[in-house]
């Protein structure tokens, strides 16, 4: 090949692989009779984008706010509405497969490592929907935001 047309093709992959990266992803697919769905993730959040999550979502049913924390943690204040289910206990992914996988989850814990990882195992799991709250429950209290004690 010739190298100038060589550097022409290179030139080319680049800027296709470089538009594709710098395009957003979208989050939402539509179905073939129009109606839209959210395409599945997994994902890092502020803990003002939590608190905004759970302000838009308020009284809808398919999100479920979990706090991986162990129950002791869990009783020096949690944030409204969450559900416990301690990460460090030898029966927590028995408690995850119980769990609706189409559901959306915010998953929360002290300072967000164990969140990260119980957010991994939901991922393989096929859970389709997940943030991590980032920082856990600490960023949270820092940023003044409500916790239910």
């Amino acid at each position: 090949m010739n190298p100038k047309h060589s550097l022409c093709a290179a030139a080319l992959c680049f800027l296709c692989l470089a538009s594709r990266a710098a395009a957003p992803e979208s989050r939402t697919n539509t179905f073939s009779n129009g109606n839209a769905y959210a395409a599945p993730f997994a994902e890092d959040i502020s803990p003002s984008d939590a608190a905004s999550l759970i302000e838009g979502q308020r009284g809808n049913p398919d999100l479920v706010i979990l706090d991986v924390r162990t129950a002791e943690e869990f009783s020096t204040g949690f944030i409204e509405g969450a559900e416990n289910i301690d990460y460090s206990r030898d029966d927590f992914e028995e408690r995850l497969e119980s769990l609706d996988k189409n559901r959306t989850y915010l998953v929360y814990c002290r300072s967000g490592g164990r969140s990260r990882r119980a957010l991994e195992l939901m991922r393989e799991r096929g859970f389709y929907r997940i943030y991590n709250l980032a920082g856990g429950i600490s960023d949270w209290r820092d940023e003044n935001l409500p916790v239910t004690e």
